[in-house]
Formats: structure tokens, C-alpha cells, sequence
């Protein structure tokens, strides 16, 4: 048997955080395998669901820290931490499906 202690995390490493860059990667693999009909401002429908000023009022009211960014590298390793409204956050080993980078640029 194969154990893998931190396959499924539900909080920590600010994983439950709302990403809009989790968003924009989304609506990019759907317009990508042909899912979306017509052209979208990425970033603009991605922060329309994707609600981390939402996030950011509940981890106050909990005393929790809270990504200081909206945005960040998916995949990459350059991170072991971020900055959060209370301190450092400590960030997960990062994996993207395919091994692949993404690295979406806040506006």
C-alpha cells in the first residue's frame, strides 16, 4: 500500500483559496478543447466567479490568513511561500495536469 500524506488537502496551503488564476487556466482548457462559443475577457469572467474578496472577509471574521495576491504561477516551483494578510503562507508542492506551467499576469 502506497500512502500519500497530502494528497487530498482541504486548507492548508491555501488551498480552498479561490485562485483567479485557477479561473482564467479553466475558461483557457475550455476554449482550448472547443467548450466555449464565443470569445470571453478571461480574467474579467474568471473574477466574476471566482470571489477572493469574498474569501478574504470569512478567513477575517475565522482569524485566518488570506493570499495578499489573486494571481499566481501554476505549476511552478519558485514559490514556497506567500504573502498573506497575517503572515507568510506556506504553499504545496505545486502539480499541473501534464506537467505544464501556467503563469497568468494580474491586471
Amino acid at each position: 500500500e502506497t500512502r500519500y500524506p497530502d494528497h487530498v488537502i482541504f486548507h492548508r496551503h491555501a488551498a480552498n483559496f479561490p485562485w483567479v488564476s485557477h479561473g482564467v487556466w479553466l475558461l483557457q482548457q475550455m476554449r482550448r478543447w472547443g467548450q466555449l462559443t464565443k470569445d470571453i475577457e478571461f480574467k474579467a469572467a474568471a473574477r466574476g466567479v471566482f470571489r477572493p474578496d469574498l474569501y478574504r472577509i470569512a478567513a477575517a471574521s475565522l482569524r485566518v490568513s488570506a493570499p495578499l495576491v489573486d494571481f499566481k504561477p501554476e505549476g511552478s516551483t519558485k514559490h514556497d511561500f506567500i504573502d498573506g494578510d497575517l503572515g507568510p503562507i506556506a504553499m504545496a508542492r505545486p502539480h499541473m495536469f501534464g506537467a505544464e506551467t501556467f503563469v497568468p499576469h494580474a491586471e
